[in-house]
């Protein structure tokens, strides 16, 4: 059966937020290291790319552990 997912609360707004903000600052610092280390901007860029990832997933399987059971067994 089909069920409408509840919006979001005040406080998780605020932690996917945040964890937006420092997702953006790992890419940024990933990208920045990578640079410094003499890396071509392709190089650069995957950097940039898996530190935002990293973070995205961190975020994502954490509201997964948190949150509550989607099916009854």
């Amino acid at each position: 059966m089909a069920r409408c997912t509840r919006p979001m609360t005040p406080l998780r707004r605020r932690l996917a937020s945040i964890s937006f903000v420092i997702a953006l600052l790992a890419a940024v610092i990933s990208g920045h290291d990578a640079r410094a280390l003499g890396a071509d901007w392709r190089k650069t860029s995957v950097a940039a790319l898996g530190g935002y990832v990293l973070v995205a997933i961190a975020y994502h399987l954490g509201g997964r552990l948190a949150g509550p059971r989607r099916f009854r067994v």
